[in-house]
């Protein structure tokens, strides 16, 4: 483009905008005009009794849509409330009812879970089992723990019995692992369990409710090794109320099934 056709382009929008200034201000003016004639004539103003019933149907209008949205907000949560504890209530009782193990762990037990362990701690409610007794037998094994079942491969360590626990241990192939341990509880005792970086869900042993906690692959890899070759690690608990015992099921390269299915097998013995 060549500097005359600037001037020439240049010159163009400043006429267009002196225009259109112009334009502006007369009808700037006209709408002024307008307004003042509007305010001296009588006809033009809008009746007070107009006005007021205008603002009233307004507010009203206004009222109602916020109490309608205020109201199915309140019935939305409330309906949530009622259906949550109206389940809890109803799965609360029937477990209540149907079990005394059940009825003992809510009255005497204080579960807490934290970072690294979970804690049980039996009040001094707690009531101790009908035989509760870990000293040596005169028997063919010293130990008060049977077990009707062992996967394929797992093979008898050792075990043992004092008067704090019963240990039962089972070794298998790749460093696997089963511990089995029966440890009497009496009011104050508190016992702790290893769930850091677990898996933590509800099941059922021997018709008792249980805990089942399943170490995550990350911090299996930090406990035991990449190279360790042991791919789980899996502790299931529950409480023997009838020999007063806490009992715990732990052990490494086994699946969730055939943790629950060894649980289900093992039983204390006189």
């Amino acid at each position: 483009m060549t500097r005359h056709e600037r001037l020439v382009e240049n010159y163009e929008d400043a006429l267009f905008a002196l225009l259109m200034d112009s334009v502006a201000e007369e009808k700037g003016a006209e709408a002024l005009r307008l307004n003042e004639e509007l305010k001296k004539a009588p006809c033009a103003e809008v009746p007070k009794a107009v006005r007021d019933r205008c603002e009233k149907t307004i507010r009203t209008a206004f009222a109602k849509k916020k109490l309608r949205i205020t109201g199915r907000t309140a019935a939305r949560w409330f309906t949530k409330v009622a259906v949550i504890a109206t389940l809890c209530g109803l799965m609360f009782m029937a477990a209540f009812a149907a079990s005394e193990d059940i009825r003992i762990a809510t009255l005497n037990v204080l579960i807490q879970v934290m970072d690294d362990r979970t804690e049980i701690t039996f009040t001094g409610n707690a009531s101790e089992g009908s035989i509760n007794n870990h000293k040596t037998a005169d028997r063919e094994y010293p130990y008060h723990i049977a077990v009707d079942w062992i996967p394929s491969g797992f093979a008898f360590q050792n075990g043992q019995t004092d008067a704090a626990v019963d240990v039962v241990r089972y070794v298998g192939p790749d460093n696997g692992s089963i511990l089995i341990t029966f440890m009497p509880y009496k009011a104050s005792t508190v016992y702790n369990i290893n769930s850091e970086e677990c898996e933590t869900r509800s099941a059922i042993v021997q018709g008792k409710p249980a805990t089942l906690y399943t170490t995550k692959v990350d911090m299996l890899n930090e406990r035991f090794g990449e190279d360790s070759g042991i791919w789980s690690d899996i502790t299931i608990c529950w409480i023997d109320e009838m020999n007063g015992n806490i009992a715990e099921v732990s052990a490494t390269n086994l699946t969730e099934k055939e943790v629950l299915r060894l649980a289900d097998g093992v039983h204390w013995v006189n």
